[in-house]
């Protein structure tokens, strides 16, 4: 089995439905600009669990994405999901995840293709405009990732 595969679609129909209501001036982006992936290995970075990771592509994974007409210069950016996670969440925090991740996602109207693309860092451990909206659930992220982890076995 790979460690990647595409994200469902039913996860590029949520991601769009997201960007519509939350981010429009990624409208223009959707999914021409924007690959969901899942990652069906466990990922940490400095020795934390991640449930989900959104990168910028490089030149070469643009151009490995590239697909004439639908998308000419390739993804300029990447969503990574974990598969177990993405597989056992409630549909609730499978929003949450996709919203957070797509906060990351920056572009505005400067490079050849008419956006110049980077990635927004947290402005705290999340994102202050996601305080508000899981004000229901804060600690959401922790308790899937301790649920993820219990599967993994750590």
């Amino acid at each position: 089995m790979s460690r990647y595969s595409d994200a469902p679609k039913v996860c590029t129909d949520l991601a769009e439905s997201i960007i519509s209501q939350y981010f429009p001036e990624l409208q223009s982006l959707a999914h021409a600009k924007i690959k969901i992936l899942l990652d069906n290995k466990k990922r940490q970075s400095k020795g934390k669990f991640c449930l989900g990771v959104c990168g910028r592509a490089n030149e070469l994974l643009q151009y490995f994405t590239a697909e004439e007409p639908a998308i000419p210069s390739g993804y300029k950016f990447v969503i990574i999901l974990n598969s177990v996670a993405w597989d056992t969440m409630c549909d609730k925090d499978k929003e949450r995840l996709v919203r957070h991740e797509l906060r990351h996602v920056y572009c505005d109207g400067n490079d050849e293709d008419g956006f110049d693309c980077a990635i927004n860092p947290h402005n705290i451990e999340d994102f202050v405009e996601e305080i508000s909206l899981n004000a229901d659930d804060p600690d959401w992220a922790r308790k899937v990732a301790k649920k993820v982890l219990a599967i993994y076995g750590s």
